[in-house]
């Protein structure tokens, strides 16, 4: 886990959204992006299950530790494709224009025993995940094709 901004996209952008913070809007998003990834044959029938997993975890995450699933909310997902692996970008929209907090990413973490739960699945899952909750809310995992 790195507690940083992540990188730049790479590869190709295959999926761009702006997504109300609903639960019905997260079963929605998971269901597309692990299907996408499917048609992309990034998942396959067997490994499908664990990708929908990361997805469903990091997209929970966002819409409930950052907006209580406010459907006044919005986050914006991006799926990318490149060089044999993948990456999720997820970014608070109201972040965008007014960053809200100066306190470290480890601080704002700790304590929470289920997001430090999910993160270090992730963490484990995924080559790559980085967690920027300092300034806005923005979160990357990329993951390898295998």
């Amino acid at each position: 886990m790195q507690y940083q901004a992540p990188p730049p996209i790479f590869g190709s952008l295959i999926f761009y959204q702006t997504i109300t913070c609903h639960e019905n809007q997260k079963t929605w998003l998971v269901d597309q992006l692990t299907a996408i990834l499917r048609g992309q044959k990034i998942a396959t029938r067997e490994t499908a299950p664990e990708f929908k997993r990361v997805i469903a975890i990091a997209t929970a995450n966002a819409m409930q530790k950052w907006n209580q699933f406010d459907p006044k909310k919005r986050i914006i997902v991006q799926l990318f494709i490149g060089d044999h692996r993948w990456g999720m970008d997820i970014l608070n929209e109201d972040e965008l224009s007014s960053p809200s907090n100066d306190a470290k990413d480890e601080d704002l973490i700790k304590g929470d025993l289920e997001f430090e739960s999910d993160l270090r699945f992730l963490d484990e899952y995924m080559d790559e995940v980085y967690c920027s909750l300092n300034g806005r809310n923005h979160f990357m995992m990329i993951g390898s094709k295998d």
